[in-house]
């Protein structure tokens, strides 16, 4: 291969759009440059891969076999790189650039990539493989013994000098900040600023930490008892990786005699890569066995933050401590710390918990994998609740210092004096001690407001000067790319007060931010801002210190048009992914399959004999864009994307709907998002696959549902407000009566949107109304879809899903033939179903492996394993919990004949393809009631509009007794 190619190959390894944002280390070995090779060249093996790699770096681009040393080589592609540079951006991208044949640009991602970077790596990866300490003096020796031994030159040509070349990092970075706007990753030249160190440091800091050291760095943490958000200061982090980074993230010898040397700059890279891992630290931990080829995670906990908060009772004079739980992992149902149950306020906060001050707090709750601690400084500093989203007469615990806001301070005695030395510099009457009740013996309370100066000692008392930008919030498109529905707010830390913050977009308009009175260093982007244009943020009086990096605010419509097939998932019958060219499947929620006449059974149902004329209304709801619609939008927006992101959209609204606080049904955020998630799939929006963890929005599309009267249809699929609105229009035009209809209010917590329902008004019979229906489909781009024999009519797409669906008995036979694995049994994370409860419970006893079914969640992914007969198989969750009570011959679906619902347990899901076929005859989410079965009070969920032959076909497929029952 050309060295272009192979250098294309390394960018695309390092920039990419997943590290959006993200620090780049070029950290990489031979082996994995090895494995690029094989990958993406299709060489056989490792070392010819290797080879090939080489032969590119010594004479794989023009001009550079001529050249004898390792830096002229070097110098030909950096130079060259310096002409292409210019004329590749000043073209804009436009023209397929080649030289000697070979593309300039990368093939996947059409990225021209520094010409040099395949060079650049050379000087790394003698590093990671050979070297066991990293001397100024020791750098080159490696690295000739490298290049001779790879034949890349000879023994003649040593390597003397890399000042030549020593400007191409500083080039490296400002490609990927400058010009790639950290798109692609940043990278980050290191001065050391020492003469020894000029030139050699350089590459040394690139490989200090593999990236199994930095994956492990957590694990330092958790050792040494340290929470997220915790104030930890620079000599502290030095004193733990000194303590743990040896036996928890694996820092060979190299690395802990660079942290004894007192005078090695090294240590200063170092330590920022650990405090850099931890800023990022959500507060997961997960042990690898490293005896796995993989590295199979063998345990795994959450830790969370005790975050210190007080109220101040002015009348009494009384001083209230106690604690948030802090946490940007979902709480888990029923979190008990330390004898404690901890109730969600908010996505990210717990109820106040009331413990008084303890820094020694560390609790733990062994059946949920969680811990919590407090934060141990002998300086706390407390801001405005309102600087969290909290109570504003609630006082929380922070490590920033505000130039603006009143705020507390609390000390123990042995930092009293040089406290009140930093007091001394305040201006009179804006810091004072308070002399309340309760405060913690050996402590003294300070409130204190316009700080002169930072201590000169005191870390945590460091006031920012540098003022800086940081966009909290909002729901991202991209990096810094924000959706319009959802703004986040810009937060400038530093703020003195004196800012005036605008937007400059390219055309040097302007666009002022409003500053939020509440809290001051906060800016309110106005809902009149220009969408679809890039800007920058600035301070219309004085220099921001990250102002170079260009963000926008994005406004999608949606277009049905946008929305693919080719990005659904196609499923079997036991609504798995389908493999190879099968001719039966379903993708979205249509079946394709030959089956169609067989739905002439449930026409009574649909079309009705005494069809009803219904008359025109047009009394049109407005349809809001808030809540559950707005979800939807905006999942619209994105079409496509992972289950973190729909938590993030969730998390986002609910901060400002507060619908989670003031439910009075209290459930964990985790079980809300994931009943929201699959009602959102079984509602016909998407297609949520759990074991892909992959989110597919459905293409707009009509539904008839089951009617006695008047033909009914539903819209189901991706929509905006504009799409409704045009809707609304055409329905007036043609006398469709469109209904907007809330789901039930006991789901309120799950975001749902409203149901859309369509009555096709002034028609003769069922015929001429869904042909109304089809002529808005047509006009708006909404599936609607049909079949032609015996006569033509609308498919009901019900009966296609449960008709296609297989049976229990069908698949525990498929299960015995292909899904019988063997799994590393995780007790941390596991949990086993209730034949009683009916759902899964925390039980350490030993696995029952003559029948049982276990549940496993890791970091948002979660399995399935049933044991039969004392082997294990991976099932589906839906389908694992039917084929269990089959095999239990356990009775648990009811059926209302008076009221046509269906009612099925609470934790236990039809499988997906019958879900949607029942809850899509309706159209509405199933609501729940409590209800009493062989004495045991229990969950039931019902399902509404469901024609007896619908139930009788549910039932005979789960091997289910036909239970009827009116009076549910």
């Amino acid at each position: 291969m050309k060295y272009l190619e192979w250098n294309s190959l390394i960018g695309e390894y390092f920039f990419n759009p997943s590290n959006a944002g993200k620090e780049v280390l070029l950290y990489i070995t031979k082996k994995e440059i090895s494995e690029l090779g094989i990958k993406n060249f299709g060489f056989a093996s490792e070392a010819q891969s290797w080879d090939d790699y080489c032969k590119a770096i010594k004479s794989g681009f023009p001009e550079i076999y001529s050249k004898t040393t390792f830096i002229d080589k070097f110098l030909v592609v950096s130079n060259k790189w310096k002409y292409y540079e210019k004329v590749v951006f000043e073209s804009n991208n436009k023209y397929d650039l080649k030289i000697e044949g070979a593309s300039i640009y990368s093939p996947n991602l059409k990225v021209v990539y520094p010409f040099y970077l395949g060079f650049l790596v050379s000087l790394v990866v003698p590093l990671t493989d050979n070297v066991n300490s990293f001397r100024a003096n020791a750098f080159f020796p490696p690295l000739d013994s490298f290049l001779v031994s790879n034949k890349i030159v000879t023994a003649n040509n040593k390597t003397k000098s890399i000042a030549d070349i020593d400007w191409v990092w500083n080039n490296l970075e400002n490609w990927s900040k400058a010009l790639y706007k950290t798109d692609l990753g940043y990278f980050t030249e290191r001065h050391l600023g020492n003469p020894n160190w000029l030139y050699v440091g350089k590459p040394y800091s690139q490989c200090l930490l593999s990236p199994r050291n930095i994956r492990d760095i957590p694990n330092i943490f958790w050792a040494a008892g340290i929470a997220p958000f915790s104030i930890i200061t620079e000599s502290h982090f030095l004193r733990i990786i000194n303590l743990y980074s040896e036996s928890k993230a694996g820092f060979d010898n190299r690395i802990k005699n660079i942290l004894k040397d007192e005078d090695n700059l090294l240590k200063k890279v170092i330590v920022d890569i650990v405090k850099r891992e931890y800023e990022n630290w959500k507060g997961y931990v997960i042990e690898y066995d490293e005896r796995e080829s993989n590295g199979k995670p063998k345990s795994g906990w959450v830790y969370g933050t005790l975050i210190s908060a007080f109220t101040l009772n002015r009348e009494d004079e009384i001083f209230t401590h106690f604690y948030y739980l802090h946490s940007l992992n979902d709480f888990p149902e029923e979190l008990n710390l330390g004898g404690h149950d901890i109730k969600n306020l908010d996505s990210s906060f717990s109820s106040p918990i009331n413990i008084p001050f303890n820094q020694e707090l560390n609790l733990t709750d062994d059946q949920n994998k969680w811990r919590a601690s407090a934060t141990k400084n002998e300086i706390t500093l407390y801001s405005s609740g309102s600087y969290f989203g909290l109570p504003s007469s609630n006082f929380v615990e922070t490590d920033k210092i505000s130039r603006q806001s009143t705020m507390y301070l609390l000390c123990a005695g042995s930092k009293k004096q040089v406290v009140e030395e930093w007091g001394s510099t305040f201006a009179k009457g804006d810091f004072n001690p308070v002399n309340y009740d309760n405060i913690p013996l050996g402590f003294t309370l300070y409130k204190f407001r316009n700080p002169v100066q930072s201590h000169p000692t005191e870390e945590i008392l460091k006031i920012t000067t540098k003022k800086k930008v940081e966009l909290r919030g909002g729901i991202k498109l991209g990096n810094r790319e924000y959706l319009k529905n959802m703004l986040p707010s810009i937060y400038i830390e530093g703020a003195d007060g004196t800012e005036k913050i605008y937007f400059e977009f390219k055309n040097e308009n302007r666009v002022y931010l409003l500053k939020n009175l509440v809290v001051p260093e906060e800016f309110i982007i106005p809902t009149s801002v220009v969408c679809n244009q890039q800007f920058l943020i600035k301070d219309e009086n004085g220099i921001l210190d990250n102002c170079g990096l260009g963000y926008q605010i994005t406004d999608i419509d949606f277009n049905p048009l946008d929305i693919l097939d080719e990005n659904l998932t196609k499923r079997d019958r036991f609504g798995e992914i389908c493999e190879g060219d099968k001719i039966e499947f379903v993708i979205g929620s249509n079946t394709h399959y030959n089956n169609w006449q067989r739905q002439l059974a449930c026409i009574p149902d649909f079309y009705s004999n005494t069809y009803i004329r219904a008359p025109f209304k047009n009394n049109l709801s407005e349809y809001k864009l808030e809540r559950g619609n707005l979800v939807l939008q905006i999942l619209s927006s994105k079409r496509n994307l992972h289950y973190e992101e729909f938590s993030e959209i969730l998390d986002c609204i609910e901060d400002n709907s507060r619908l989670w606080e003031l439910s009075r049904f209290q459930q964990s955020p985790k079980y809300i998002k994931q009943t929201s998630i699959s009602l959102y799939d079984y509602l016909g929006f998407l297609d949520y696959d759990y074991s892909l963890n992959k989110i597919s929005i459905n293409r707009p599309q009509f539904a008839i549902i089951p009617s006695k009267s008047s033909l009914r249809g539903i819209l189901i699929g991706a929509r905006s407000k504009s799409f409704i609105d045009d809707l609304q229009d055409c329905c007036i035009k043609y006398s469709v009566n469109l209904e907007i209809i809330p789901q039930e209010s006991q789901l309120d917590v799950c975001y749902l949107p409203d149901l859309i329902r369509l009555i096709p008004a002034d028609c003769n019979n069922s015929t001429e109304a869904w042909m109304k229906l089809n002529t808005i489909a047509s006009i708006m781009n909404i599936e609607f879809r049909t079949i032609e024999k015996p006569y033509r009519q609308p498919q009901i797409m019900q009966f296609g899903l449960q008709d296609f669906s297989e049976t229990v008995d069908g698949y525990k036979q498929h299960l015995l033939q292909y899904k019988n694995v063997e799994k590393a049994n995780y007790e941390w994370a596991r949990k086993v179903f209730d034949i009683n409860a009916l759902k899964f419970v925390k039980d350490d006893n030993p696995i029952d492996k003559t029948l049982s079914l276990q549940e496993y969640y890791v970091q948002y992914q979660y399995s399935y394993i049933l044991w039969l007969d004392n082997k294990s198989y991976e099932v589906d969750r839906n389908w694992g919990k039917f084929l269990f009570l089959s095999e239990k011959k356990k009775h648990v679906i009811f059926y209302n004949e008076r009221t046509k619902e269906l009612a099925v347990p609470k934790y236990i899901q039809l499988p997906r393809l019958f879900a949607e076929s029942i809850i899509l005859l309706s159209g509405q989410a199933p609501y729940f009631k409590n209800i009493t079965i062989d004495k045991c009070e229990l969950i039931y969920q019902f399902h509404q509009n469901v024609p007896k032959i619908f139930a009788e076909n549910l039932f005979k497929k789960f091997n289910q007794q036909m239970e009827f029952n009116n009076d549910l």
